[in-house]
């Protein structure tokens, strides 16, 4: 349990870092301890109404949570061999709903209501190439390391 939250740790660290690599375990970690902060003011604010002061920490959360989360994709997307561009359905969706929940919270409800309305059909949109995007980042095994040019392990040191 506390590699994985020092995988986390390493991967908030790293929030700004679009280059290198990210493997499965990091992705899985980030991804599953992330989501603790999340459920515990989710189910402490769903008991009531919430108070504007719990709605604006929970974004503050979700938003904390979510922005190493762009970087983590990209890395993981280099992982496997493939360009980060391809994280974009994913990060899109990501983006739309800490958006919605800012729009919610600052000019209310309806508001957001009327803007998701006119939302709901990028959503369908973008919801497949997201899910398999993340299938994809969650399951395909790294791709294997090339040994470099001048490293020749066969010969005994001298």
């Amino acid at each position: 349990m506390i590699s994985y939250v020092r995988q986390a740790g390493r991967t908030a660290a790293r929030t700004l870092d679009f280059q290198g690599t990210a493997d499965r375990r990091e992705f899985a970690a980030y991804i599953l301890l992330s989501q603790i902060p999340v459920a515990i003011f989710s189910l402490g604010s769903s008991w009531a109404d919430p108070a504007p002061t719990i709605r604006g920490i929970m974004l503050a959360v979700q938003i904390a949570v979510a922005l190493p989360l762009f970087a983590l994709c990209i890395r993981r997307l280099h992982d496997f061999g493939q360009s980060g561009w391809w994280s974009l359905p994913l990060l899109t969706l990501i983006a739309r709903t800490l958006l919605m929940e800012l729009v919610g919270f600052a000019a209310g409800w309806s508001v957001r209501s009327a803007i998701e309305t006119v939302l709901s059909y990028m959503d369908w949109l973008l919801t497949v190439p997201a899910v398999l995007c993340f299938l994809a980042m969650a399951l395909w095994p790294a791709r294997p390391k090339i040994e470099t040019a001048g490293a020749d392990r066969s010969a005994p040191a001298a």
